[in-house]
């Protein structure tokens, strides 16, 4: 799995690279040029590859090219600073995502909402619904199912939305490798979901991707929270 440094170094935000949260160490030649590469991308991102519009906007932010590029080619974590709270968020739902047991304490054969890859952020919703009742006030409106069902499914949906592009491309894929196996029904489905918890795939894709892995992490807990501060105005 991802340490808490890792992640933070891989899936932070280019403000959080810029920020004192890092500090820059010397770069060599295909560092300059990843950055030179970054930087530009970045132009294009934000200014639609105006150089003048971007310039103006460096100096607004007071940045020079310099400074961002050293930044974007190498850095290390200043360690006198502490990780933002969704490094914590990540490495909680890396741990929800990594089994060290065969088999899953759950039913992943069936779907409550019916929507894609819903089975795989059942432990994540499950422990969100709890946190909402244990830290809200609220408790007598929390008690009732319905409310609650309305927060999980919106959570579910959510986690799910995000998730599908990424997840139908991996699924495709292993029913590519596996076009010889004669799977029934949607057994192949529930074969790809179980390959996802049980064999750790799950964290593999973290691994390659962690800043999906900080997205994913952003929708459980905050947004959570924001789905039931929507539904506490109605």
């Amino acid at each position: 799995m991802l340490s808490a440094e890792q992640i933070f170094k891989k899936a932070a935000t280019i403000d959080e690279i810029l920020s004192d949260s890092f500090e820059t160490l010397p770069s060599q030649k295909t560092d300059t040029d990843i950055a030179a590469k970054r930087l530009a991308a970045w132009c294009r991102a934000s200014s639609n590859g105006n150089w003048k519009q971007f310039s103006n906007r460096l100096k607004r932010d007071g940045l020079d090219y310099e400074f961002v590029l050293s930044r974007f080619a190498t850095v290390k974590i200043n360690q006198e600073k502490t990780f933002p709270l969704w490094v914590n968020d990540s490495i909680w739902v890396q741990e929800t995502f990594h089994q060290e047991y065969e088999h899953l304490s759950f039913d992943i054969t069936k779907s409550i909402y019916e929507l894609p890859f819903e089975q795989l952020f059942i432990k994540i919703v499950d422990a969100a619904e709890k946190k909402i009742i244990a830290e809200n006030i609220h408790y007598d409106v929390f008690n009732q199912k319905t409310f609650l069902d309305s927060i999980r499914k919106q959570l579910y949906k959510n986690l799910t939305d995000f998730a599908a592009p990424l997840l139908f491309e991996k699924f495709k894929h292993f029913k590519k490798i596996n076009k010889n196996k004669k799977y029934r029904d949607n057994k192949i489905y529930i074969a790809f979901i179980e390959e996802l918890l049980v064999r750790n795939e799950m964290i593999k894709i973290f691994l390659e991707k962690p800043v999906f892995l900080r997205l994913i992490s952003f929708l459980s807990e905050n947004g959570s929270i924001q789905i039931m501060n929507l539904f506490l105005v109605f």
